[in-house]
């Protein structure tokens, strides 16, 4: 057996010496069969304490078990059927799975020509099964029939029946409400079956498909007659539902009376009105698409590759790079004043500095490296800049920067504040500024993708955490190569200027960048939060000023209301902050915010079954997955995408052009990313038109993230 750490990724491949967490056996229904039979096979788990597996919709993360069959000629598998699952909370997310020993059956139909010696049937079973972590198990299986040993299993498989939903043809329809929630409206035909004697029942419900609920809300539940007709409400997924057809769901309930339990297979249609009113809004083909042919679609044939030695290369390069890149020149801006006061230091005071500084960025590359392993690792499916996709850490990170700025332009002073980093350059303690300058350059850092960052960072996160994390800390010593080596060689320093009165004026002028790039996260922030919660923060920064003026104003001693009077500032200050985060955390916040960026002629909004509809048509296409805070995405499409020669480009090639926004998280985006190998935007990607012919498209084309319109129109007509 081959056991690999995963999550959401290709196995690793470790020693075989590593325990398994589940023991798989197949257990045939009986093991002499006749021509022309069908039997079941029992897939029987066995899995370690504190460990799970999964059911065919996993939930928020983890994949249901894959079972590849190895047949003789003329044998053929049936249904694969699952026992009722549990739910399995983690965190915040909601999964849905299996613990302890469970059962599932196989349909084993046996062809009219049996060869008259023994029959051995094979089976490669991979399996995820989690913990704190998660391990993808390779299992090979088999069970010999007609050897002359005649066994009765018949048994096995009717306890495993006992475990299975019972499958009805009652009536069901589904929708989305007025609230925006999906419903299921069940015409219950034999409640008997339900109520078993009570009348407090616990329902909930579990669609077969990925994406139509969101797997943590709890579930509404009204009864009519008796319970001969049943109306589940749950919060909706972010999965688009008009063009799903017939869905299957399991209705499980439990009896609070005589804690009765089971589950009912649905087959719910579509209510024709909803629908109606809903295509009527759609401009997409209604073609109905599973998930797997959704997933098939959308993946390439193959990723691209690199080794360990040149990850390590890309990364220490992209981090360089990023130096260079708008998103970092606010710090490079504080930085400036210090490095012209370091050339009059001594060089150990300097070296310090650069040390502290190096330090700041590698331990908070360590830190966000570290939070993106475990959370991937969890099951969260987010990538680099993961944090600028929640609000209050947008909206903190404008805070800071507007503060900075202030102190900039002389508004306040505040002693041993990171922001006056050159104020210590002198004085042993002072590093710790340059320490604190470090983990801000990475904190603003985050919203751009360097070239060759992108491929690094796909890499890391397809390896074990050790390797994962040396990527990323490589990644940190590149950005932070640069301040060292001013800070350790003398003749570096020797090209800055010397310090003077013009210091003043310019400290102050470099407050204008930061106020800019304050003004940037507070757009950032109206993306991901409802109108009123970014008008709570216009409030919150009138607030800090506020708050600032009346520190200053009661800075003289013997001031009998100071405390009373700094109090009611920060409380001010404290209330718009509160109530702008209250309402980017509200649950319809982000569906809010999807309204505010309509599609345009130019392209349309990305989502797995409009691109998986388009792509098995014949015209080219072009994807572009893009961030509200990716400095390097809105300058690519400033520069290239939006200009007039690309769209004209776009336009006589025929090229459908879809936009991903991944500003708030979006888990389809995410997969989309990871199917190229990548865990952050931008990237481009085309794909060539169908051959008439053949039928085959070519292979897609992966683009630079640093674009121009020479290098995408180059592209494209290489590929016609």
């Amino acid at each position: 057996m081959v056991i690999g750490v995963c999550f959401s990724y290709p196995a690793l491949a470790q020693d075989n010496s590593e325990p398994s967490h589940v023991s798989l056996s197949l257990i045939p229904e009986f093991s002499e069969v006749e021509s022309g039979a069908t039997i079941y096979i029992a897939i029987e788990q066995n899995i370690g304490e504190g460990w799970h597996t999964y059911w065919r919709n996993a939930g928020d993360s983890g994949q249901p078990p894959r079972i590849t069959w190895h047949l003789p000629e003329g044998f053929e598998t049936g249904a694969l059927l699952w026992p009722i699952p549990k739910r399995l909370p983690m965190g915040p997310l909601t999964n849905y799975g299996y613990e302890g020993t469970v059962t599932l059956l196989q349909e084993l139909r046996i062809p009219f020509s049996l060869p008259e010696k023994s029959i051995e049937i094979k089976a490669d079973i991979d399996i995820l099964v989690c913990k704190e972590i998660c391990i993808s198990e390779f299992h090979e299986a088999s069970f010999i029939l007609n050897d002359g040993i005649k066994t009765d299993h018949t048994q096995i498989i009717t306890t495993a029946f006992e475990h299975m939903p019972v499958d009805v043809d009652w009536p069901a329809q589904y929708s989305i409400d007025e609230e925006g929630k999906f419903v299921i409206d069940l015409k219950v035909e034999m409640p008997s079956l339900i109520t078993n004697g009570g009348e407090r029942i616990k329902f909930d419900v579990l669609p077969y498909e990925w994406g139509i609920i969101d797997n943590n809300s709890s579930t509404q539940i009204w009864a009519a007659e008796r319970f001969l007709r049943l109306v589940f409400r749950k919060e909706r997924g972010d999965r688009p539902l008009e063009k799903l057809g017939e869905i299957t769901a399991l209705i499980t309930y439990k009896n609070m009376d005589n804690d009765a339990r089971g589950a009912l297979e649905i087959k719910a249609q579509p209510d024709e009105i909803w629908l109606a009113k809903a295509l009527e809004k759609s401009t997409v083909d209604t073609t109905t698409l599973t998930p797997e042919e959704t997933i098939q679609t959308q993946k390439p044939s193959h990723l691209s590759s690199i080794s360990f030695i040149q990850a390590l290369f890309f990364a220490f390069l992209g981090g360089i790079i990023l130096n260079l890149m708008p998103c970092v020149f606010p710090v490079l801006s504080i930085k400036a004043l210090s490095l012209v006061q370091m050339a009059e230091k001594s060089h150990i005071a300097t070296r310090l500095h650069g040390l502290a500084y190096m330090g700041g960025v590698l331990v908070s590359f360590g830190v966000l490296a570290g939070l993106l392993i475990v959370l991937q690792n969890a099951g969260a499916r987010i990538g680099w800049g993961f944090q600028l996709q929640n609000p209050l850490v947008v909206l903190s990170l404008a805070s800071l920067l507007f503060l900075i700025g202030l102190n900039l332009s002389g508004f306040y002073e505040i002693r041993g504040s990171f922001t006056n980093v050159g104020a210590g350059l002198g004085r042993k303690e002072g590093t710790g500024e340059s320490f604190l300058t470090g983990i801000l350059a990475t904190i603003v850092a985050t919203p751009c993708t360097a070239p060759f960052m992108g491929a690094a960072m796909g890499y890391a996160l397809l390896q074990p955490p050790a390797i994962s994390l040396l990527v990323f800390l490589t990644l940190g010593f590149g950005l932070g190569l640069p301040y060292l080596m001013l800070a350790f060689f003398p003749a570096f320093r020797k090209f800055l200027p010397k310090s003077g009165h013009w210091m003043i004026l310019f400290r102050e002028f470099l407050a204008f960048p930061l106020y800019a790039s304050a003004g940037w996260m507070l757009w950032i922030y109206s993306q991901q939060t409802t109108e009123p919660g970014l008008l709570y923060a216009l409030f919150g920064f009138v607030g800090i000023g506020l708050a600032i003026w009346v520190f200053r104003s009661t800075e003289r001693k013997g001031n009998p209301g100071k405390l009373l009077l700094r109090s009611l500032a920060i409380l001010c200050l404290l209330v718009f902050f509160i109530m702008a985060a209250a309402e980017s955390l509200k649950e319809n916040a982000h569906a809010l915010t999807q309204e505010k960026s309509p599609e345009s002629a130019y392209w349309q909004v990305f989502t797995p079954e409009r691109f998986a509809t388009a792509e098995t048509g014949t015209q080219p296409l072009f994807v572009n997955m893009t961030a509200s805070w990716c400095i390097t995405c809105k300058i690519n499409e400033k520069i290239t995408l939006d200009t007039v020669q690309v769209k004209e480009t776009f336009k006589t090639q025929n090229i459908l052009y879809f936009k991903g926004d991944w500003t708030n998280q979006d888990s389809a985006i995410t997969d989309f990313l990871q199917s190229y190998g990548r865990n952050g935007v931008p990237l481009y990607v085309y794909y060539g038109a169908r051959d008439q012919q053949t039928g085959q498209r070519p292979e897609p084309v992966i683009l630079p993230q640093m674009l121009t319109p020479k290098i995408l129109i180059s592209v494209i007509q290489n590929e016609q």
